[in-house]
């Protein structure tokens, strides 16, 4: 057979190699917020002024996202496109930072993929989890995603009857509430009790509440396999206030509480 010269490496191919690069300067920007240190302009040194970087690195970073149309340059000054104002900047109607930093969150544990199929098993890193910003970065996160989900799960189970005449919700891992919150809004005479770790926060505390919620909350000591000090929070849907003073005996708990998996149980 003939010999040939080796072809070129396909588009297709090639971009999949090579499609880290791009997320890996979104995730960056994300991780020194530098859509919000735009604000409406500014040359890369003043950029690098506010997000504390090197002003020449950043000038790189910064005409690497313009490349990706992330960014928008005249002459020395670089603004947000109107995509990257509404989803990446603080304030942006469509902030979507907290998903983006959970995702920067997971970049080394993608790393150790070839290492996870050698052994077979999940390869032993940094216990990120622990950190309160990846714990924040991550809730932020589900609650987004849970936001746009939970309102069409709830009304899924309204037409299905499978919320009548409940009048407790039980939230396991429930994160922000926000589970909670659709379920009580289709259920006005219920009350909710959500259970988490303490690294939560006080997410459930700040999440949006329709007007005329009750603003207040208690927290209460719970017992869980993973962690002797979870909390578990109570909303009333009719009372000004909630108490939840009641301490479960029971030394396990079924439930993976830290999964955080947005299920609940109504009764």
């Amino acid at each position: 057979m003939a010999s040939r010269a080796a072809r070129p490496l396909p588009t297709e191919i090639d971009a999949i190699a090579r499609g880290y690069w791009a997320s890996r300067a979104l995730l960056t920007a994300i991780e020194l917020d530098l859509f919000t240190a735009l604000g409406e302009g500014a040359t890369a040194a003043e950029i690098a002024a506010r997000a504390g970087t090197h002003a020449a690195a950043t000038a790189r970073l910064l005409n690497a996202l313009v490349g990706l149309e992330l960014l928008a340059k005249d002459g020395e000054r670089f603004r947000c496109t109107p995509a990257a104002r509404d989803f990446l900047a603080a304030g942006g109607p469509d902030d979507s930072r907290a998903s983006l930093a959970h995702l920067a969150n997971l970049w080394e544990r993608w790393g150790t993929l070839t290492e996870c199929l050698r052994q077979g098993a999940r390869v032993s890193g940094p216990q990120r989890s622990d950190d309160p910003e990846w714990t924040q970065a991550f809730i932020g996160a589900m609650h987004r995603g849970s936001g746009q989900r939970a309102p069409a799960l709830v009304s899924a189970l309204v037409a299905e009857g499978l919320l009548a005449g409940r009048r407790r919700v039980l939230d396991l891992g429930g994160g922000s509430g926000v589970y909670c919150h659709a379920l009580l809004a289709a259920l006005p005479e219920a009350r909710a009790t959500l259970f988490d770790l303490p690294e939560v926060g006080n997410w459930p505390a700040a999440t949006p509440r329709p007007p005329g919620w009750p603003r207040a909350w208690t927290s209460s000591p719970a017992i869980c396999a993973r962690a002797a000090s979870a909390k578990a929070m109570t909303w009333p849907s009719s009372r000004p206030s909630a108490t939840c003073s009641r301490r479960p005996t029971t030394p396990r708990c079924s439930a993976r509480c830290g999964g955080r998996s947005p299920r609940a149980h109504c009764s």
